[in-house]
């Protein structure tokens, strides 16, 4: 594998997959792992700029739909 193929790895990953921040690191440091301890290569050059993404806001149920789904359960549970 070839730095150059890492960097278009990363690079959808980040453009036209919309990965997390996050994701985006740890595939970073996966290849940049895999290019000096595997490859022997000491400074891989993998250029692509991370995006950071907008906080995305958690989907949780309200409390109204709680309490119709805990209605919906048998006695025991």
């Amino acid at each position: 594998m070839s730095t150059e193929t890492a960097t278009r790895f990363l690079a959808s990953l980040v453009e036209d997959e919309e990965s997390a921040y996050s994701t985006q690191k740890q595939a970073l440091n996966a290849l940049a792992h895999f290019f000096k301890q595997v490859c022997g290569v000491e400074d891989p050059r993998i250029g692509v700029k991370l995006k950071k993404t907008a906080q995305r806001v958690p989907v949780v149920l309200l409390k109204a739909k709680t309490s119709r789904l805990f209605e919906q359960l048998d006695e025991r549970y």
